[in-house]
């Protein structure tokens, strides 16, 4: 006897090798995908490390405007020296402006008084508040205070305009010493030094209301050339990012498109009606 074999029409060979191709096509298209998405994973991980790391490059450009506010900020730091100069000869030019005044109303009492113990009271009053006066010899600010001469004088002698004297050492000042020209021509002295130190104060004050002024302008274009700084790395950082979202986006609406062709090919390929007389509508 003849052993049994399997016999196979044409339509059992050939109907399979159809169905096989479709299959082997969805299986090809099933893969693409997860295997797109590894690879466009891995590419948008590499594109935000990149991102992130020029991110940091920018705004640390934009954090050092130091090149850029190098002299304002100079600039700046001298007002705060100048001012701190200003304020300190300001507070001693009101003490001495003070004590002038007490000098010259003592002085108007001393001249006028007819009993020689109150003109020695007064004359030693005078001679020790002349010593609390605390002349700038070399003001910081370059404005005069006109006291050291005048201290000088008190203790050296008080002089007229040509050098002679007018008076001897006021401390050895005695009680009907002194004429009353020498005491108009001593008092004139004083309320010049007086009035010479209220010029320089008010300069002073003047001038630190103009640097104040200034050091409120240098703090607003410093501040302008940092957010001009900061603007425009904001603005360049929005372009990297829309020029990664951008590529990452074509990336994947061009696999969409190739996916899409692929499968409407396949469809095409495979669900193609059987022609009349071909092989598969015969054995089919």
């Amino acid at each position: 006897m003849l052993a049994n074999k399997t016999v196979y029409n044409a339509t059992q060979l050939l109907s399979p090798s159809a169905a096989n191709g479709s299959g082997m096509v969805r299986l090809s298209l099933m893969a693409a995908r997860p295997t797109f998405e590894l690879q466009f994973n891995a590419l948008q991980r590499a594109q935000t490390e990149r991102l992130n790391k020029r991110i940091e490059e920018l705004n640390a450009r934009a954090s050092d405007t130091a090149t850029k506010t190098a002299l304002l900020d100079m600039e700046k730091e001298q007002i705060g020296k100048r001012t701190a100069a200003l304020e300190a000869f300001g507070t001693t030019a009101g003490r001495n402006g003070s004590r002038l005044s007490e000098i010259l109303l003592d002085f108007d009492k001393m001249a006028a008084t007819t009993d020689p113990d109150e003109f020695v009271k007064l004359r030693d009053k005078i001679v020790e508040t002349q010593r609390l006066l605390k002349p700038d010899p070399m003001p910081a600010t370059g404005l005069p205070d006109g006291l050291k001469s005048l201290k000088q004088q008190f203790q050296d002698g008080f002089r007229d305009g040509g050098g002679d004297i007018l008076a001897q050492p006021f401390s050895d000042l005695q009680f009907g010493t002194l004429t009353v020209d020498q005491t108009k021509r001593i008092r004139t002295q004083i309320q010049s030094r007086s009035d010479a130190l209220t010029t320089s104060r008010d300069a002073a004050s003047a001038e630190q209301r103009r640097l104040s002024e200034r050091s409120g302008d240098i703090s607003f274009e410093v501040m302008e050339i940092r957010d001009i700084a900061y603007f425009e790395v904001q603005a360049e950082i929005k372009k990297e990012k829309e020029r990664v979202a951008t590529a990452l986006d074509m990336r994947s609406r061009a696999f969409e498109t190739s996916q899409g062709m692929v499968e409407g090919l396949a469809r095409q390929t495979f669900s193609q009606p059987k022609r009349k007389g071909s092989v598969f509508d015969i054995l089919g």
